[in-house]
């Protein structure tokens, strides 16, 4: 039976309209371009704590390791490469197979995967992986930066997401513009909207 999870409409309520519900099964990949993105899923994961159980997982050696363990000290955090070897990344499924229903899994930059596998044996563990998500009633969000990525890659990633959100920096008289879009979801694609930082906290402001 699904079961609505309002993890997004917490943290970015235009977002969210745009988005529609997420809920237990559901995939969500967020395309980054630019560190500002997984603040965005910081923001996600931050105000959704203590609301349902939650599991973070970043690759060892990236800066949002260090963001990860400051501001969610109070949520299990799991480092690939740390806590769990790479070359063994069904280590990691053992432990989501243990998550009770309705958990969510953050799983930040998973574009790091391709840095020690190959094409396939990636595609065939995120298959698992959703697999295993929509087995146990979970919802997954996970980012990757598209700068790191071939457009084959983000491709296999698209496909076993049920929402996409795109985002990219554009450089606009010397300074940057931060754009997010909804690139798939079951309310349909949208066009580019405007990020924007005031007070740490991250806006979107309409076309």
């Amino acid at each position: 039976m699904y079961h609505e999870v309002r993890l997004v409409k917490v943290a970015l309520p235009v977002l969210s309209d745009l988005l529609g519900p997420i809920r237990s099964g559901d995939v969500l990949l967020v395309e980054m371009e630019g560190e500002i993105t997984t603040g965005v899923l910081l923001q996600m994961v931050e105000k959704s704590r203590g609301k349902v159980p939650m599991v973070v997982v970043v690759p060892k050696g990236t800066p949002e390791v260090k963001s990860c363990i400051k501001k969610l000290d109070d949520v299990q955090l799991l480092v690939l490469g740390r806590d769990i070897d790479t070359d063994r990344l069904y280590e990691l499924l053992r432990v989501i197979r243990r998550l009770q229903e309705g958990a969510v899994i953050a799983a930040i930059r998973l574009d790091s995967l391709f840095l020690k596998r190959d094409e396939k044996s990636v595609y065939l563990f995120l298959e698992d992986l959703a697999g295993l998500v929509q087995e146990k009633n979970l919802i997954l969000v996970m980012t990757i930066d598209k700068r790191n990525v071939s457009s084959r890659q983000v491709a296999m990633f698209e496909n076993l997401s049920t929402h996409v959100v795109d985002t990219m920096e554009r450089i606009t008289d010397s300074h940057v513009v931060h754009l997010l879009r909804v690139k798939k979801s079951p309310k349909g694609g949208t066009g580019f909207y405007t990020m924007e930082v005031k007070d740490g906290r991250i806006t979107l402001q309409k076309p």
